[in-house]
């Protein structure tokens, strides 16, 4: 309806990734192009930027700036009308990795709900690590203080040591706070039978959130 969805970054546009230096800023030239509500970090890595047997991994991999190839936008003629836009990704190097990634992006018209459907695929003749991060980015009427995450938690660990001293609160955001560093945990939630699970997040009256 009329509640905006996503955050407020700096990055103002959709940046063409020919303008993305992934190695700059020492390995977080990846930042130049974030904005989106939904961000694709991997394959080969994600993670903080280091060097890795002389290789400067860069923040979050490459998928985000990686254009789609073969793009396609279907709408059913039957209802409920599904909207489907279809792309693929190609993460190649010579010697290094041959992944693809079928992609697609769907909803209904009138519907508050989206499905991303991603299909990794190894093309190389050899098993081949690969690490996925869906980078969901909220910001108001959502996050305020006060707002909470809500899941069924299993464990959770502080993953930096900012979020330890964090942790008997973890679940609840304070207000924007000038100088506050990420603050990050791991969570192993409970699942169903096919490993699906439910997290929301909400604002601090309850009464607004997003799951």
């Amino acid at each position: 309806g009329n509640v905006r969805m996503g955050w407020d970054s700096p990055v103002k546009e959709v940046v063409n990734p020919s303008f993305i230096e992934l190695n700059g800023r020492g390995g977080l030239g990846w930042l130049e192009g974030f904005n989106e509500l939904v961000t694709r970090c991997g394959y080969e890595w994600v993670g903080h930027p280091g060097v890795d047997n002389g290789e400067l991994l860069t923040l979050h991999g490459r998928a985000a700036n990686i254009p789609a190839n073969k793009v396609t936008l279907h709408i059913d003629e039957i209802p409920p009308y599904a909207i489907t836009l279809r792309g693929e990704l190609k993460e190649q190097a010579f010697k290094k990795v041959d992944f693809s990634v079928a992609t697609e992006l769907v909803t209904e018209p009138g519907s508050v709900v989206f499905a991303l459907n991603d299909t990794l695929t190894n093309n190389g003749d050899y098993p081949k690590e690969y690490q996925a991060l869906y980078h969901s980015n909220f910001s108001t009427p959502f996050l305020e203080q006060g707002a909470r995450f809500v899941a069924p938690v299993k464990q959770v660990s502080p993953f930096n040591d900012k979020a330890k001293g964090d942790l008997p609160e973890w679940q609840t955001y304070r207000a924007p706070t000038r100088d506050y560093d990420e603050t990050v945990y791991n969570v192993v939630p409970y699942a169903d039978a096919k490993g699906d699970t439910l997290t929301v997040l909400h604002n601090k009256a309850g009464s607004l959130g997003v799951s």
